[in-house]
């Protein structure tokens, strides 16, 4: 497919089924920008709103994108195919970041007999954000592709929409 024979709002929405996956972005900083003064800095309402706020705005952009997809698929090939390998993709890197995490929670009671595995385990706190900013960065590629009127594939993702 190319850019001339497909129409511009299908491209505009075949962006939307990328972009749609990164409002989780928009979500967590406006979110913790407008609640933040409301808390006094007391260390436990903070503590909650760091525990509750990012899952939470994960599940919003993913419920989003996936009404989109499931809305306006039966339009054009586009649409669907990108709104199912965004999904994907997004799914697949919210999977990572959870095992990562229960991982790291898991661990936080070892005792320094451990250390070599400890030593392993404060390394994958980079991955969380190294995921997050792949996850940005392809995304954004996808949403490129998409408004071209290509299909991007994103690399290794797990087929939970086919």
């Amino acid at each position: 497919m190319t850019r001339s024979n497909i129409p511009p709002e299908i491209r505009r929405c075949a962006t939307w089924c990328h972009l749609l996956n990164l409002i989780w972005i928009v979500i967590l900083i406006s979110t913790t920008a407008v609640l933040l003064p409301w808390f006094n800095i007391h260390y436990i309402s903070f503590i909650v709103m760091i525990l509750i706020l990012p899952p939470l705005s994960f599940l919003i952009s993913r419920t989003l994108a996936l009404v989109f997809w499931r809305t306006h698929r039966n339009r054009h090939p586009l649409i669907n195919e990108s709104g199912k390998d965004a999904l994907n993709f997004s799914l697949s890197i919210d999977l990572c970041v959870l095992v990562i995490c229960t991982i790291l929670f898991a661990s936080c009671g070892l005792y320094p007999a451990a250390l070599p595995l400890l030593n392993l385990i404060s390394f994958t706190w980079f991955l969380v954000p190294l995921l997050l900013f792949t996850h940005f960065c392809l995304i954004i590629f996808g949403s490129i592709r998409a408004n071209m009127g290509e299909i991007y594939k994103y690399p290794y993702t797990i087929q939970f929409f086919k």
